[in-house]
């Protein structure tokens, strides 16, 4: 009876040892019941934003690819249970990425919506001449979109925003972003090209309202400095004239603009904040900025990788 019931048991473990193990593991990429997660992409105007490449990725390999609709909508029907990093790429915008996105079994996740605020512009997919590529307005003086392809490591390329201006034709050159902002970030690769000479100014123009009325960051071959301009009067209010700026030669000018602070820094680290308290200008348009101070001579510049936050 021993003898008959060892073989028996002996048998059952070799069954049991064959069966599929349970899925319970929510984590078990195995368990047939699959996780989704889905969600709606806004652009930073909060309108539908369609094409945005959307990838669930584990470390470095992407995993789920998809694309949003006409209405900015993306799913991943039947996802394996695991920790993921969400990443959405779109045109225009920098890229957001989410660590850490939990998706298990059973669950299904349809809110995971993505609002791209962070407009980013590399002009790599505008063509050589346009004067107004996607997101600007050529207010004044000659703009184009160009080759550069110095510098890789300094900047996108090849395209670049070039600007050229001579004061005997137009007082600056001028091309702004178009949106109307109060509180923001705008930040620019800038490069004066060295057939400009020596008497030049570029930079960025912050909130600007017309021709009258705006904040303007300009840096010369010595100096970078923050100027008011307000019902045409033009008002220093903070300069650092210890710097050498160097033609044929990218900076990373930006500034933070807060209620009546402003930030301005160069190659990423601040150089100064200043509260405007007398007057301050609380909204408008940001733009870039060229102005030659030899009418003999053309001032030109190359502007890239342009970043506005709101």
């Amino acid at each position: 009876m021993s003898r008959l019931l060892l073989i028996t048991c002996l048998g059952l473990m070799v069954f049991l040892a064959c069966l599929e193990p349970p899925r319970d593991n929510p984590y078990d990429p195995n368990n047939p019941d699959k996780g989704y997660i889905a969600g709606t992409a806004y652009d930073h105007t909060l309108d539908f934003l369609e094409g945005a490449l959307v990838k669930l990725k584990i470390g470095d390999v992407e995993i789920y690819s998809t694309q949003t609709d006409f209405q900015g909508n993306y799913e991943f029907a039947e996802v394996d249970p695991g920790l993921y990093t969400l990443v959405a790429e779109a045109e225009y915008y920098n890229t957001l990425t989410f660590e850490d996105v939990e998706i298990k079994s059973y669950t299904h996740y349809d809110t995971f919506n993505l609002y791209f605020q962070e407009l980013y512009f590399n002009f790599e997919n505008e063509q050589s001449g346009t004067a107004e590529p996607f997101g600007f307005r050529q207010l004044l003086g000659t703009w184009q979109i160009q080759e550069d392809q110095g510098e890789p490591g300094q900047h996108s390329i090849p395209m670049v925003y070039g600007a050229t201006n001579n004061t005997s034709s137009t007082a600056y050159s001028l091309a702004v972003v178009r949106d109307t902002l109060d509180d923001f970030w705008l930040g620019a690769n800038i490069k004066v090209l060295g057939s400009s000479g020596w008497s030049w100014r570029a930079g960025l123009a912050l909130r600007y309202q017309d021709t009258n009325n705006y904040y303007l960051i300009q840096f010369t071959t010595g100096s970078l400095s923050l100027v008011k301009v307000r019902d045409g009067s033009p008002l220093p209010m903070a300069i650092v004239d210890t710097l050498n700026f160097a033609a044929d030669t990218w900076y990373y000018v930006s500034a933070h603009l807060y209620g009546s602070s402003i930030k301005v820094y160069l190659d990423f680290e601040e150089l100064f904040e200043v509260d405007d308290t007398s007057s301050p200008i609380l909204a408008g348009i940001g733009g870039l900025w060229l102005k030659s101070d030899d009418p003999a001579i053309d001032a030109r510049a190359n502007f890239d990788d342009v970043y506005v936050a709101p």
